[in-house]
């Protein structure tokens, strides 16, 4: 419920979750998933603006465009939260794997724009390329490594990002 919440009002998980809470109840206290969505949410906010096919950013085809798009970047990253699983190790430190959707910003060559299926947001960015947007059809596994502060409730886990695994992979664990 909270997450459905969640993407109908545009707001995070862990809002959701208050704004759900009991009637009565004084104070709401996040669970730890809370907490990691919360960081998964904000981890993935982060990637927007990086540019893609960069050390760590490799996309291999984006979903194989109709179209050639030059300097793509990561517009929107939009996590599945229900796909989130960790490589079960238990401690402080683990990986953690999740299926993310994106939506790029790129520059396709005014003379080809006319000829792609990409929503076209300035066709006069210079004098040779227009700025398109367009989103992939498949998912993609990202891996970061989460750190968790032990005896510390309420503190977000500390997510660093690892890498892209292409496309969305079934892992050999399950979370």
């Amino acid at each position: 419920m909270a997450k459905r919440v969640a993407k109908l009002k545009g707001i995070s998980y862990a809002r959701a979750l208050h704004l759900l809470r009991p009637a009565g109840a004084d104070e709401w206290e996040p669970t730890q998933d809370d907490l990691l969505n919360e960081a998964i949410q904000a981890a993935c906010e982060e990637l927007t603006g990086r540019r893609a096919g960069t050390q760590g950013f490799d996309f291999g085809e984006i979903g194989k465009p109709d179209f050639w798009v030059e300097d793509v970047t990561i517009d929107l990253a939009e996590p599945d939260l229900d796909s989130v699983v960790t490589d079960g190790s238990g401690g402080s430190d683990e990986w953690l794997y999740v299926s993310v959707r994106f939506s790029f910003v790129g520059y396709v060559p005014k003379s080809d724009v006319h000829n792609c299926s990409a929503k076209v947001v300035e066709f006069d960015w210079n004098d040779h390329y227009s700025r398109v947007a367009f989103t992939s059809d498949q998912a993609w596994t990202l891996r970061w490594n989460c750190h968790i502060i032990p005896l510390e409730p309420y503190v977000q886990p500390e997510l660093t990002f690892d890498c892209v695994l292409e496309p969305a992979i079934e892992l050999p664990f399950s979370g």
